[in-house]
């Protein structure tokens, strides 16, 4: 990939020797693109004016391969061009539909990289709803597999998670296992069969 410098000229100074000169004029302190930059990005300015005077051709251009630059100025990571494209100090040299987003090809792919790592779901635990109360799903559970005395449970549930500053990420799904558990002491429940008065009658004439 290659860039230019704009107004290459303007920082040209003895431009029959060989290496061309550069010149930082003090005005280079209040442009826009040293006022509106951080520090990499204006050392990575100055890089590439350094560059661009060792191109023969001398007309402001210069390879900006990001780990050669990155070497070349002694970054601590990899040259962001994008700021210095945005604020008119640079151009990249190729189809300007797509200059902007290709010339930024490190940062590009190190966010790309970082979108395609799916985000982790996080489950953030909370204390027990003041208003907390045996849900629909919850009745309906306990009816399917015949845990009764459903009021009481949820009292002593709801007094233990107080008193022991219980958290869950799910709270019907706490107070179902502690239904299976027992935490009320009231006897664990055994799901209710339906009578079936035939196969009683089969079973006592079997015998």
């Amino acid at each position: 990939m290659r860039y230019k410098i704009k107004k290459w000229s303007d920082y040209q100074h003895y431009k029959d020797r060989c290496p061309p000169w550069i010149k930082l004029h003090h005005a280079l302190l209040t442009s826009e693109v040293w006022v509106m930059s951080n520090d990499a990005t204006r050392t990575l300015a100055v890089a590439c004016m350094l560059l661009a005077s060792r191109n023969d051709d001398n007309d402001g251009t210069f390879n900006g391969d990001p780990e050669y630059i990155k070497r070349f100025a002694y970054l601590n990571t990899k040259p962001d061009f994008k700021p210095l494209i945005e604020l008119g100090f640079i151009e990249c040299l190729q189809d300007a539909s797509t200059a902007l987003d290709k010339c930024n090809t490190e940062q590009s792919r190190e966010e790309q990289s970082r979108a395609d790592v799916p985000a982790k779901k996080s489950s953030k635990n909370t204390s027990i709803p003041k208003d907390f109360s045996v849900s629909e799903q919850v009745k309906l559970w306990a009816e399917k597999n015949g845990h009764t005395r459903l009021d009481e449970r949820l009292n002593h549930f709801i007094l233990s998670c107080e008193a022991k500053n219980y958290q869950y990420s799910n709270w019907d799904s706490a107070f179902r296992k502690a239904i299976s558990d027992d935490w009320a002491k009231l006897g664990k429940s055994i799901p209710i069969k339906n009578y079936d008065p035939d196969e009683f009658l089969k079973r006592m004439g079997a015998k």
